[in-house]
């Protein structure tokens, strides 16, 4: 459970895929629990290494808003290489990330999501 508290943007939400082995691919979901606008998606390695090879594909409620396969690193890492986003997401929606590990090993992956609610 996230503390809501009030006044406090952005608010940072991070999914975790645990050992995805090279040539997989593992998804994961995030569902809020009011409206947000996500401002941006930070992909990183558990392992601190840059990304060489692997893609993802994002999709809110089923449709695709990436193209398949973009590749992670054009997301960023942390704020200051972030690409800026305006993806409304509405309470109950699911933002879907499908990430393909083309790494060569198995990596552990964060998917940190930075949002603010919508007013």
């Amino acid at each position: 459970m996230v503390a809501e508290l009030p006044g406090l943007k952005p608010r940072f939400y991070t999914l975790e895929l645990k050992d995805v082995a090279a040539g997989d691919i593992k998804s994961a979901e995030w569902a809020p629990s009011r409206n947000f606008i996500v401002r941006g998606v930070l992909f990183n390695r558990a392992d601190g290494q840059p990304w060489s090879g692997s893609t993802v594909t994002i999709a809110l409620d089923g449709r695709n808003i990436t193209d398949p396969k973009a590749p992670v690193h054009i997301f960023g890492h942390d704020k200051s290489d972030m690409m800026p986003l305006e993806w409304p997401v509405r309470q109950g929606e699911k933002l879907q990330f499908s990430f393909y590990n083309g790494e060569g090993s198995t990596v552990t992956v964060f998917i940190t999501i930075v949002a603010e609610p919508a007013e």
